[in-house]
């Protein structure tokens, strides 16, 4: 494999740690390692050279639908004694202090949110938060749970390890 493909994975790589955007492939690379190699790093679809507009359009607005915001309705807000966070619009409050958290950190806390007291496992997790199951392996899960813990201060004690499974956010029922 030449350079410009290896310089390719690493910013596919960067781009799922650091953002939640989606990622459309267009290369030339037309061998299956390539394509699974792509998917595998996160990329929301893969296009080999040529395509039309049409095509590059129709693949756009699936990716754009597939990660919609959700619609803002009873569920779109998180409430507990310790922590509130709106998951419209990706902003968290402990004990009434807005913190910033990272995409990817967002993401984490939203799926541990959506199931609250309840297990997740670790490759539910990581389909949600990276898109892709093997995300659970070299520690990327544990460093990202150790990031969103200390971000959270005394609501990062609520996200409870359950080991050799998954994590949950162990908070009574929303408020």
């Amino acid at each position: 494999m030449n350079s410009r493909c290896i310089d390719g994975w690493r910013v596919l790589e960067t781009v799922q740690v650091f953002s939640n955007a989606g990622v459309l492939v267009l290369t030339g690379l037309d061998c299956e390692a390539s394509r699974v190699r792509g998917l595998q790093l996160g990329a929301d679809d893969y296009v080999i050279k040529p395509f039309s507009a049409a095509e590059l359009a129709a693949r756009v607005e699936a990716i754009l639908r597939r990660r919609s915001l959700p619609r803002p309705d009873r569920d779109s807000l998180y409430e507990d004694d310790l922590l509130r966070v709106d998951l419209v619009h990706q902003r968290v409050w402990v004990h009434g202090t807005e913190i910033g958290l990272t995409p990817l950190e967002f993401r984490l806390l939203a799926a541990l949110l959506r199931k609250p007291g309840e297990t997740i496992t670790a490759a539910e997790l990581a389909r949600e938060v990276w898109h892709e199951p093997r995300a659970v392996l070299g520690g990327r899960m544990k460093v990202a749970v150790k990031s969103l813990r200390s971000r959270l201060g005394e609501a990062g004690s609520m996200i409870e390890s359950v080991r050799g499974f998954g994590y949950r956010y162990a908070a009574d029922a929303p408020a």
